[in-house]
């Protein structure tokens, strides 16, 4: 029997839609037997709390505040929230050390917190000193790309750890490159790898990568030229190599639109990636043995603009964040074929990104319904 839990809800604050003003952060409860989420309740008052990451050994909550200006300065923040309270404690916030943070992640030991900043196209890497971001490393991308409106620079749009913990890869929009780093803990410094960056097709716009959770790969979607792209991964020297690229849209589909998330099935046998213009979620085969896809199914999101998606620690289920809907899909996910069946939507104001944890109090009496 699944236990209880909540869902974190990052959010762009502000907004007149359905579900009313977003003030920050949102906590839903979660029950995992029946795939019921309940109403969202304000958690913690951040501005633009776009990406949220938890350390994996402390019961701290980080969020990039995407911003251009942070105390006087051309910055974004990150925030920190103390989870180990009767209820969330929001620290005073640090910069982003770059314009408009997009993603936040938290090395596997939780001892370093990596922020990618959208703006600026810089990547600044945090040790944590008892869970707060300390002074940073920061690296600086360069290069551009074929689309003069959306690549004029570079554009650090994610960052994922590979399975060793011990590399990070930053997907650059602006560039179409991922941009691989082996992080050394001893001294603190982070150094390229050797070649630096995988180069991805032109225009393509890398946005957000997924490891396989066995195997040695590696899937990014596109956000520009709504693609996704298979890639094999090294282990031994983290380098990325392109095999198989496939459209996220179906074929007869003419409508602007846009990649956004990406995740592998718990049991690496099903791919996800979400369509925004087009409104849907694409699911994909993964062959068992080389790792190729192919389409299975596209099914709408439910609402405008799904940004962000999730899929619960069982595989039973995927929620979806509709930006533009003020909603969160559930979709109930059929282990044995991949595929996916809406079962219910909760209103939720400018939802972008979503987050399963242990069970959380929040501020009473403010619920969302």
């Amino acid at each position: 029997m699944a236990l209880p839990g909540t869902v974190l809800i990052g959010t762009y604050t502000g907004g007149d839609g359905p579900a009313g003003e977003s003030r920050g952060i949102y906590a839903a409860d979660w029950d995992g037997g029946t795939g019921t989420l309940g109403a969202p309740r304000l958690f913690a008052e951040i501005e633009n709390p776009s990406f949220l990451a938890l350390n994996p050994s402390r019961p701290l909550l980080y969020a990039a505040s995407e911003t251009g200006r942070f105390q006087g300065k051309d910055s974004g923040a990150v925030a920190v929230v103390r989870l180990d309270g009767d209820g969330p404690a929001v620290e005073p916030p640090v910069s982003s050390q770059g314009t408009h943070p997009c993603h936040v992640t938290v090395d596997p030991s939780g001892e370093f917190l990596v922020v990618s900043n959208y703006g600026s196209g810089t990547v600044a890497v945090f040790p944590l000193e008892d869970g707060r971001p300390a002074d940073a490393v920061v690296l600086c991308l360069e290069g551009r790309g074929p689309d003069p409106e959306r690549q004029a620079g570079p554009h650090a749009h994610s960052t994922f750890f590979d399975p060793t913990g011990e590399r990070f890869y930053v997907q650059d929009l602006g560039t179409d490159r991922i941009w691989g780093f082996v992080l050394a803990r001893a001294d603190r410094t982070v150094r390229p790898l050797d070649p630096p960056y995988c180069q991805m097709t032109a225009g393509s716009g890398p946005r957000h990568l997924a490891f396989h959770p066995r195997e040695p790969r590696a899937y990014v979607i596109n956000e520009l030229d709504n693609t996704v792209t298979a890639m094999n991964w090294d282990r031994d020297t983290g380098v990325l190599v392109p095999f198989q690229t496939v459209n996220s849209l179906p074929e007869s589909v003419k409508v602007v639109s846009y990649c956004a998330d990406i995740r592998v099935s718990p049991d690496g046998a099903y791919l996800y990636g979400s369509n925004r213009g087009h409104d849907s979620i694409a699911v994909w085969r993964i062959d068992p043995g080389q790792g190729r896809l192919a389409l299975i199914q596209h099914i709408s999101s439910g609402g405008g603009h799904p940004r962000n998606f999730t899929i619960s620690p069982d595989g039973r289920w995927l929620l979806c964040a509709n930006m533009d809907g003020d909603n969160i899909v559930v979709f109930r996910r059929d282990p044995g074929n991949g595929l996916l069946e809406r079962t219910s939507a909760v209103p939720a104001p400018r939802p972008v990104c979503l987050l399963f944890h242990a069970a959380l109090r929040g501020k009473p009496g403010d619920e969302r319904s």
